[in-house]
């Protein structure tokens, strides 16, 4: 993230992000992704499009980035995507029209973020994953099952999952069987699952 408020509750307030120039971040980013790499941890590129310019904490409430986001919070992905040094991307809650699929819906649920813009245009190719589906910007405004849904149908690889109320072993026994249901119906494409399955064992082989 681009420290552009540095008042943001959640990254500039709490020192969250290098910089607010893209080649700053950048060169950081690098330098800590190689050491983690040398050490064979995976790290992740967060929180896509762009978490800096909120005034508002996505653990909390719905942020709408309409007014303060700015193009150049794609700039670090662009960069880092080009060098080859990204694990993984972490799609953030964030609301924009330019990464939703409808009024509302942040780009971690809308398949335009992640399969038009970060997959596309941006041209990155490996594993995506949501950022908590237990934050205040999801279960304040939507059923958790519809987010997961949601979220597989927008193209995300990984669902993360925090909260203690879903996350144990008997609650996702049931979200694997939501989303086995949801293939056998045709609302999830079984190509999306098996591409990222693909995405996922490239990685951890």
């Amino acid at each position: 993230d681009l420290n552009i408020v540095p008042e943001n509750p959640i990254i500039g307030a709490r020192e969250r992000s290098y910089g607010f120039k893209p080649e700053t971040v950048q060169a950081y980013s690098s330098a800590f992704i190689l050491a983690h790499r040398q050490n064979k941890i995976l790290t992740s590129l967060k929180h896509f499009p762009g978490h800096g310019s909120s005034w508002t904490d996505s653990h909390e409430q719905f942020v709408d980035l309409t007014k303060s986001w700015k193009s150049i919070e794609l700039a670090p992905y662009k960069l880092m995507v080009k060098e080859r040094l990204v694990d993984m991307v972490m799609v953030g809650h964030l609301y924009h029209p330019s990464f939703s699929d409808r009024d509302k819906l942040p780009a971690s649920l809308s398949k335009k973020a992640i399969e038009g813009v970060l997959r596309q245009d941006i041209g990155y190719k490996g594993i995506v994953i949501t950022d908590d589906l237990g934050m205040g910007a999801i279960k304040k405004y939507f059923e958790f099952d519809d987010a997961l849904i949601k979220a597989v149908k927008a193209g995300n690889d990984i669902l993360l999952i925090v909260d203690g109320k879903y996350a144990n072993p008997s609650s996702i026994t049931r979200i694997q069987n939501l989303i086995v249901a949801a293939v056998k119906g045709g609302e999830i494409q079984r190509s999306s699952i098996e591409a990222s399955y693909k995405r996922l064992q490239l990685k951890i082989v």
